[in-house]
C-alpha cells in the first residue's frame, strides 16, 4: 500500500517542526565565575636599629615582634616579614650583644620611619647609677620605680617672700632662678626649658605648674630643701634659707639644682661628687650637674615615662609590670 511511507514522512517531518519551535528543553547557561577573596596584604616592615643617644648602627641585633624576626645587618637595617600584617601596634623585644634589651611597642599603622635605639653598656654606663638615679634603687630597691621624667613642659612659680612675708633679696631671687634653669637644662638634657614666674602671693597649686617656696621651717624635718613629689604635675618645692646658707649666700646653688632634680625625674645617688648625693657636702660652690649624672640623665630622656627596668616602655606588655606606681611618687629631700 503506497501510502504508509508518504504518512510516516509527514509525521516525522510535524516531529521536527515542533522541536524547532520550542517545543524541546533550552540548554542550561555556563555559571557566573565566583571571584576569589584578596590576598592578605603581607607585612614588609623596614626600620633600623641604632644605639641611644649616639645614633650609631647596632649590627646583628635580634628584633622579635612574636609574628615576625629579623636580624640587624652592618648597617643596622632589618625587614620584618609576615603574612597577613597585623592589625594594630605590635610588642617587640630587641637585643644585642653589648647593649641592654628592650622591651618596646612597633606603631602599627607607621606615620614614620620605624628606628629602635639600644643602650649600649660600654663606659660610660653604670647599671647601678642609672638604676638609682632612673629608678629609686637607692632607697626603694623593691619598688622598680618607672621613669618619673617630665612628658610635657611645666612652668615654675617662685614665691619672692618666705612663709613670714619677708621679701628675699634681688641677689637671692637670681640665684634660685639660675639654680632652676641649670637643673631643667641639665636633667632633661636639653629636653625642656625653665619657665619662671615671680610673685610675693601664696599660689595653690595647680596642673603644669611647679610653686617654688622659701621658708624659714620646712615642716617636714630639718631639710634643706623638700620636694613634694618626684616629676610630679602639680609639684612643689621648700628652700630653706639662712639656716644652709654660707654668709650672704641664703640658700646654695646645688640645693636648687638637687630639687629641680627631684622635679624633672631624679632620685639619689650615691657618691658626693654628684648634685644627686647630699647637696650640704657640695657647701656653696657653684656646681653643675656632674658628667655622669648628664650622661645617665640624657638616657633618661631618650625613654618615655613609665619606662621601667631594664628598659621596658609602657604598653609593651601587659603583665601586671607596667607600672602599679606610675602616679605614686615619693617625696625627696
Amino acid at each position: 500500500m503506497p501510502t504508509r511511507p508518504v504518512q510516516a514522512f509527514a509525521a516525522a517531518s510535524l516531529l521536527l517542526l515542533l522541536i524547532s519551535c520550542g517545543g524541546g528543553t533550552k540548554s542550561a547557561q555556563a555559571p557566573t565565575p565566583v571571584p576569589k577573596p584578596a590576598a592578605p596584604p603581607p607585612w614588609n616592615l623596614p626600620g633600623h636599629v641604632v644605639a641611644t643617644l649616639s645614633g650609631t648602627p647596632v649590627a646583628h641585633a635580634t628584633v622579635n615582634a612574636f609574628i615576625a624576626t629579623a636580624e640587624s645587618a652592618a648597617d643596622g637595617s632589618f625587614t620584618l616579614n609576615t603574612t597577613p600584617a597585623p592589625v594594630s601596634s605590635q610588642a617587640a623585644t630587641v637585643s644585642a650583644d653589648g647593649y641592654r634589651p628592650r622591651e618596646t611597642v612597633i606603631k602599627w599603622p607607621r606615620t614614620a620611619d620605624l628606628v629602635i635605639d639600644l643602650m649600649s653598656t660600654a663606659k660610660p654606663f653604670d647599671e647601678t647609677f642609672y638604676s638609682q638615679l632612673a629608678h629609686g634603687a637607692l632607697e626603694y630597691p623593691e619598688k622598680d620605680y618607672g621613669l618619673f621624667r617630665w612628658s610635657s613642659q611645666m612652668r615654675f612659680y617662685l614665691q619672692t617672700q618666705d612663709e613670714f612675708g619677708r621679701p628675699l633679696e634681688r641677689s637671692v631671687v637670681d640665684l634660685i632662678e639660675r639654680g632652676i634653669r641649670i637643673g631643667v637644662q641639665y636633667f632633661t638634657a636639653g629636653t625642656y626649658q625653665a619657665e619662671i614666674v615671680e610673685g610675693s602671693e601664696t599660689r595653690a597649686k595647680q596642673s603644669g605648674w611647679v610653686n617654688v617656696v622659701p621658708r624659714q621651717v620646712i615642716p617636714e624635718g630639718d631639710y634643706c630643701g623638700w620636694t613634694s613629689t618626684i616629676g610630679g604635675d602639680p609639684n612643689t618645692v621648700q628652700l630653706r634659707m639662712d639656716r644652709c646658707g654660707c654668709g650672704s649666700t641664703k640658700i646654695p646653688i646645688a640645693v636648687v639644682i638637687h630639687e629641680v632634680g627631684h622635679v624633672v625625674g631624679m632620685f639619689h645617688v650615691t657618691g658626693k661628687a654628684h648634685v644627686m648625693h647630699t647637696p650640704a657636702d657640695l657647701e656653696c660652690r657653684d656646681v653643675i650637674p656632674s658628667p655622669a649624672e648628664q650622661y645617665h640623665a640624657a638616657l633618661i630622656y631618650s625613654r618615655p615615662r613609665g619606662n621601667k627596668s631594664p628598659d621596658r616602655d609602657t604598653g609593651a606588655f601587659q603583665l601586671g609590670r607596667t607600672g602599679d606606681d606610675f602616679e605614686r611618687t615619693p617625696p625627696m629631700p
